[in-house]
């Protein structure tokens, strides 16, 4: 009788054992899941970084590209600007100059028809 207690006894240590390991080997699986996972997490924030600071590079790039483009374009309205004013000067020599070429003519016509003594009296 104390044998068969003492089988039963030690049956259910076994039992108990054998469940405080399967338990055991439960909490490690969980552990390993939850470790991966954390592992996969920070994977994604150090993906999420990057991707972050790459966004930013880019977008400071493109503000600087931006930036160059405006001042390009303002040079650009700035120098049509001036061809406009050179256009509109170069407008007002050539007028002045055609005024002065047909008064320079007419003077030629005047002297031309004109004889020495009636010059000389001028």
């Amino acid at each position: 009788m104390e044998i068969e207690k003492i089988k039963e006894t030690l049956q259910r240590m076994e039992e108990n054992n054998l469940k405080s390991y399967n338990a055991y080997l439960s909490e490690i699986r969980k552990n390993f899941k939850l470790t991966k996972q954390l592992e996969k997490y920070e994977d994604e924030s150090l993906t999420r970084q990057t991707l972050s600071k790459a966004k930013e590079k880019i977008w400071v790039d493109i503000n600087s590209t931006i930036i160059d483009i405006w001042r390009s374009i303002k040079i650009m309205f700035e120098q049509e600007e001036l061809v406009i004013r050179a256009k509109s000067s170069i407008i007002g020599i050539k007028e002045d100059l055609d005024y002065k070429l047909g008064q320079a003519t007419r003077i030629i016509k005047v002297l031309n028809s004109r004889t020495k003594e009636e010059l000389e009296e001028l």
